[in-house]
């Protein structure tokens, strides 16, 4: 098993990649639904459906208008996430997302932006199963 450096991750938001983004974040946390019952020793738990979410963060480029375009549709956008888009292109997480997006200026740092995703419908990977 290889270990990879995220030095070359990326994404892209409605086909087209985000600038200056130093890091990304995918959850793939599945709800869980509690059906404990009178007479169960503890609480007992079901698997629901997966609450696919994610978050993204770098440094604002006054070129790059992708994901505050995106953010302001009144429609969902799609998300790639690449892991290493330089030397292992097979290894993403894909699918329709509700895209909100923060900026971040300081006096003492370089102006940050931030996106949080939701799924908006089914997420595939190619991490594994």
């Amino acid at each position: 098993m290889a270990r990879h450096s995220g030095r070359y991750g990326a994404i892209y938001v409605g086909g087209t990649r985000v600038v200056s983004i130093d890091s990304w974040r995918l959850s793939l946390k599945r709800k869980t639904i509690d059906v404990t019952c009178f007479g169960d020793l503890n609480e007992v738990q079901v698997v629901g459906l997966p609450a696919t979410t994610g978050s993204f963060t770098g440094f604002w480029d006054d070129t790059d208008k992708v994901p505050f375009t995106a953010q302001a549709q009144t429609t969902y956008t799609s998300i790639i996430l690449y892991t290493d888009y330089t030397n292992n292109i097979g290894s993403y997480a894909y699918g329709p997302a509700w895209l909100d997006m923060q900026l971040d200026t300081s006096v003492s740092g370089a102006v940050k932006i931030g996106g949080d995703f939701s799924a908006a419908g089914a997420w595939s990977n190619t991490f594994g199963t």
